[in-house]
């Protein structure tokens, strides 16, 4: 039997708990409130995800893998700097090719990553490959040095290389040619330039097909890239009936070179193809001239990018170059006039320079996180990744690079000096 006081209790406990914080409680703690709860997350997630709208507290995402190849971790107030390694090798100055100012140029037209100004620091490249080393060893340990743009000769670009695949610190190289600098394996290293190989073939194809050639002699300078233009001519030439009568070195200097025109008479050779700087093709081909030689003659593609070639005058008249070029953009020739009212005439390697900068300045804005601390976070791999996927359309053409690092878009033709000019025949 209830008792009166039991009964009173009893009805103070139910209109406690019929007040609406207890009842609000309840359903909190209830399935039903759970249930409702993870539909609601779930119709967010897939609002944010149509929408692209952002969802408070990171609902929807993932938490970020680490990456592989650790991070750089710039301090908050230390500027971030980009590296050009420019070549003081020859008796011309320095900023010749306009990379410098080119690079300028693009800093100051992208200005900051993620609020943080961007430095320029350059090196002076001998073309001394100890040197080149312990350059780029000293740019590698820098820790706001987040990539290397290098105009240096063949044999520090190669050098330093190796510094930098070591670190993985993203290096983009403007004039290296060279088939050994993407060779496979390579992971941060990219090529604004071609790989020298390509020419030989198309040099190949035109030479059995177009000049008729049946017999050619191959000859080169002794540099570290000259012999791949030959091979990769050599392999092209033979399957098509072609034979290759010779593949030699040749004193750049001079000595020996009558025996070549004794060659090329007792080999019955129809065309000689040399690979190596200008000023050596240029002589070669006036002294084959001179001494009765009267077959076809063809250079790769670095007489094509020096003036010496052309200026031996008519010696060279009628003869061929090899070359590969990046088709220029639309907004070249825009980009063009700015950059002559600023600094004079476009250097050689200044559209590539230019466009380099952009490459990495767009890339780190894409993927450096800022931290609570200030401190500006880059992923090693995501850098190299990204460089290598982002699409980019600069005033030096596409710029897109397969696994190895060469650069995609590259135009192979053969150049014919007329009236001491180079012009297209292929």
């Amino acid at each position: 039997m209830t008792t009166r006081r039991e009964r009173r209790r009893r009805r103070q406990l139910e209109a406690q708990e019929s007040s609406l914080g207890v009842r609000a409680i309840k359903y909190a703690t209830s399935w039903e409130a759970i249930i409702g709860l993870s539909i609601l997350v779930v119709l967010a997630v897939f609002v944010q995800g149509v929408f692209h709208l952002s969802l408070p507290f990171d609902l929807g995402k993932s938490p970020p893998l680490p990456d592989p190849w650790g991070y750089v971790n710039v301090p908050r107030g230390s500027p971030l700097k980009l590296a050009y390694i420019e070549d003081a090798s020859q008796n011309t100055s320095p900023d010749t090719p306009g990379a410098k100012q080119a690079i300028e140029l693009a800093l100051n037209e992208h200005g900051k990553v993620h609020n943080i100004s961007v430095e320029l620091q350059v090196v002076a490249d001998t073309c001394d490959r100890q040197a080149a080393t312990d350059q780029a060893q000293a740019l590698a340990q820098d820790p706001q040095v987040l990539g290397v743009i290098s105009g240096a000769c063949e044999a520090s670009t190669l050098a330093a290389k190796d510094v930098f695949e070591e670190v993985k610190l993203p290096y983009l190289s403007l004039s290296n040619t060279d088939p050994a600098l993407t060779e496979p394996g390579t992971l941060v290293t990219f090529r604004l330039l071609w790989n020298v190989k390509a020419q030989g073939r198309q040099a190949a194809i035109y030479a059995r097909q177009t000049l008729k050639i049946n017999r050619a002699l191959l000859l080169q300078d002794g540099s570290p890239y000259a012999v791949a233009a030959l091979n990769e001519f050599r392999n092209n030439f033979r399957p098509q009936g072609g034979q290759v009568v010779d593949l030699r070195a040749i004193d750049p200097q001079g000595t020996g070179w009558d025996n070549v025109t004794k060659e090329s008479k007792n080999l019955e050779a129809d065309m000689v193809y040399f690979s190596g700087n200008g000023k050596t093709a240029g002589a070669l081909a006036a002294f084959l001239h001179s001494d009765g030689y009267v077959g076809k003659f063809m250079a790769t593609d670095a007489a094509f990018t020096d003036p010496e070639y052309l200026n031996t005058g008519q010696a060279v008249e009628g003869t061929y170059v090899s070359m590969q070029q990046v088709p220029r953009s639309a907004s070249y020739a825009f980009w063009k006039e700015g950059y002559e009212k600023e600094y004079g005439p476009v250097g050689p390697l200044a559209p590539e320079a230019y466009d380099a900068t952009l490459i990495l300045l767009r890339t780190l804005d894409s993927i450096a996180t800022l931290e609570k601390d200030g401190t500006l976070k880059i992923g090693r791999l995501q850098l190299a990744g990204t460089i290598r996927s982002l699409p980019y359309e600069g005033v030096s053409g596409k710029a897109s690079f397969d696994a190895n690092g060469d650069r995609g878009s590259i135009l192979a033709q053969v150049m014919k000096v007329e009236n001491g000019q180079f012009q297209p025949v292929q």
